[in-house]
């Protein structure tokens, strides 16, 4: 399907153009959404024990997985380790980077999520991947959530990280995008950062908005 630009009126370039997009890992989107698509769309099962592609299938496991580390993974503890990652500002933050809570003294009292894109110019909202006891998903999430409210979660780059800008080609006036399995027009729409009716707008072979097929 087409993933339509604010801009439609400028033309297409002939050669691959900066998406804009900063990262700190590059193809972590595309791992981190690989789980998200696992099972039909309904994620990867959460477990502490368990294994996905040789990863635990549980939080630090899935940012294991995302950061290319060994199998079978690391901790929360260990993710926020001085010999794997060190902390960045909120204002840091890029695609691949993550938010850890690795204070608590039992398991499900320490999380990690990796955190994709703001959703706001003010910072105030942003989306992430996570894995939970309700399987891997991809959500739009307040920030107020994770800086307060006796939340210790700090922000972390992995070590050796460099914030780059992925590039491809793009055109200016939109780009294309094949449909996974597991994928909805709401969440191609908000990975894309358009509107659910501009979606529909650009691609009118659509007829029936709750089918789409792979």
């Amino acid at each position: 399907i087409h993933i339509p630009s604010s801009d439609q009126s400028t033309p297409a370039p002939s050669a691959p153009v900066n998406t804009g997009t900063p990262t700190s890992i590059p193809g972590a989107v595309d791992r981190a959404q690989s789980w998200v698509n696992a099972n039909g769309g309904s994620g990867v099962p959460y477990s502490n024990s368990a294994r996905w592609g040789g990863y635990r299938a549980d939080c630090s496991g899935y940012v294991s997985m995302i950061w290319q580390l060994d199998k079978p993974g690391l901790s929360t503890k260990g993710l926020a380790s001085e010999s794997v990652s060190h902390r960045i500002s909120k204002d840091e933050l890029v695609t691949g980077d993550v938010l850890i809570d690795s204070t608590g003294d039992t398991v499900s009292s320490r999380h990690v999520v990796m955190f994709d894109r703001w959703a706001d110019a003010s910072h105030t909202k942003f989306y992430l991947y996570e894995q939970t006891p309700g399987g891997t998903r991809y959500r739009l999430a307040n920030w107020s959530s994770f800086d307060g409210n006796g939340d210790q979660y700090h922000a972390y780059r992995k070590n050796g990280a460099t914030v780059t800008s992925e590039t491809s080609s793009t055109p200016s006036n939109g780009s294309d995008y094949t449909v996974r399995s597991g994928d909805t027009l709401s969440s191609i729409a908000a990975r894309h950062g358009v509107s659910l009716s501009a979606l529909l707008a650009a691609n009118p072979q659509i007829t029936n908005p709750n089918l789409i097929y792979p």
